[in-house]
């Protein structure tokens, strides 16, 4: 894919049927991936083979505590360059991933995290 397909749209040359084969397929491109932008302004590159072999060792540890397919799963991760991988492992097991906000604190009293809680009442 050329960055004009990226930015312009254009006819795909691959026919994806799952979001499983799109990532397993830009593995095949190794200086294509994401960059981060960590909070002190400096950037993070993760190719997509070091984020496809990230979310297989995430999607292990998953189906290692029991979760399997259909099962969904709470993602509260500040950091996106922890995030994303987490969120193709859901992806690649079938797993449905539930992306909730890091509340500011925990205290009893804060807005935020009761609505967490009511959030995941609502999962059930």
């Amino acid at each position: 894919m050329s960055k004009h397909s990226i930015s312009f749209g254009g006819q795909l040359e691959d026919n994806w049927r799952t979001l499983s084969e799109v990532l397993e397929t830009a593995t095949k491109h190794n200086n294509h991936g994401i960059t981060y932008i960590r909070n002190d302004a400096t950037e993070y590159f993760q190719s997509y083979q070091d984020l496809y072999q990230d979310a297989l060792v995430i999607l292990n540890g998953l189906e290692q505590k029991g979760i399997k397919l259909g099962h969904k799963v709470i993602l509260q991760i500040a950091k996106n360059q922890d995030f994303i991988p987490a969120l193709w492992a859901c992806f690649l097991g079938g797993i449905i991933p539930v992306p909730l906000t890091v509340a500011p604190s925990y205290d009893l009293e804060n807005s935020g995290s009761s609505g967490i809680v009511m959030q995941i009442i609502n999962l059930k």
